[in-house]
């Protein structure tokens, strides 16, 4: 299945799987080949992979608010905390039905940029711009001009946030399952009140 849409991830520089899991605190882990973790956690858990050149990616469509301290994701605060011990990390995420994107990167507990735009409009802008943003038209503009009508600025989309994961790092969407030949671990964060609610919720719907 691989790591695609309406899903979220983040991209690690030259780090085993073992230790992003490790900082992840993944409990129940097993191994997993990219096509199983990958589809695996876009149900339930989370799955690191085998690096992908000289990146790990670890994806999980709704633990990552369980997987550093619980709760809702503050992007930048997060970032920073995973990056303290990670050295360079990014994370992205999309979700079309509820116009939710968001992406950031953040070395050795810097966070040197944070984006997070939902229903169509900006609720975090945090460092400069960069330059693959101004090449894609996003996120050029302050949280305060992009929400006004007068300055709006590109809005992201799917397509945009896998281009940006490219030219940063990876793009998921390009990875073929067969070429990650080595298995990674799939696991599964503390999980905090708010996630035990969510997941509540998402199944009695699946029921009806």
């Amino acid at each position: 299945m691989g790591i695609g849409f309406k899903t979220s991830w983040i991209a690690v520089r030259d780090r085993t799987p073992a230790e992003v899991a490790d900082v992840l605190r993944l409990a129940d882990r097993e191994e997993a080949s990219w096509a199983v973790g990958t589809e695996r956690a876009y149900r339930d858990g989370l799955f690191v992979g085998a690096p992908v050149d000289g990146w790990t990616l670890a994806h999980s469509r709704i633990d990552f608010d369980d997987a550093v301290g619980g709760g809702p994701i503050n992007v930048p605060k997060w970032l920073a905390r995973l990056s303290e011990q990670l050295g360079e990390v990014q994370f992205f995420s999309t979700h079309r039905v509820s116009d939710y994107y968001a992406w950031g990167r953040a070395i050795d507990g810097s966070v040197t940029r944070a984006v997070v735009w939902g229903d169509g409009s900006v609720t975090i802008c945090e460092g400069v711009p960069t330059e693959e943003e101004h090449q894609l038209g996003i996120g050029i503009a302050s949280a305060a001009e992009a929400n006004d009508d007068e300055n709006y600025t590109a809005v992201p989309r799917e397509g945009t946030i896998m281009e940006l994961a490219a030219l940063w790092s990876v793009n998921p969407t390009a990875i073929d399952d067969a070429d990650v030949a080595t298995n990674g671990i799939l696991g599964k964060p503390p999980e905090s009140p708010e996630t035990a609610k969510f997941k509540a919720s998402l199944a009695q719907l699946r029921r009806t």
